[in-house]
């Protein structure tokens, strides 16, 4: 088994508060099938912006990133699959994919 990463986006614009609710729980039972079925090992939401960190001249920076510049990421997951296909077939089936991107990166768990 791998593992795998994935980071969710996905657009809110215009959706009305009753459809932002039934993608809500749509995603949210998406989560618990993954887990249900012991595919997913951790997830969490993605809030606010982020810090970055860069080391200039020897000296480390911290840079304050507010969220709309970080993007549309809103989640991350991590999948245990059996190669690059399974994950993708993970990804493919995860609800806000038709609003937005669900990305893949392999990684080393």
């Amino acid at each position: 088994m791998a593992s795998f990463v994935l980071l969710v986006s996905g657009d809110a614009t215009g959706a009305s508060a009753a459809e932002l609710g039934n993608r809500t729980a749509r995603q949210a039972e998406w989560v618990s099938d993954l887990r249900s079925a012991g595919v997913l090992s951790d997830g969490g939401r993605v809030e606010g912006g982020s810090l970055r960190v860069r080391r200039t001249e020897g000296r480390p920076a911290v840079i304050d990133v507010p969220a709309d510049a970080i993007g549309s990421v809103r989640s991350w997951l991590l999948v245990e699959a059996a190669d690059l296909s399974e994950a993708v077939a993970v990804a493919e089936s995860c609800p806000e994919a038709a609003y937005g991107d669900v990305r893949i990166l392999p990684v080393d768990a």
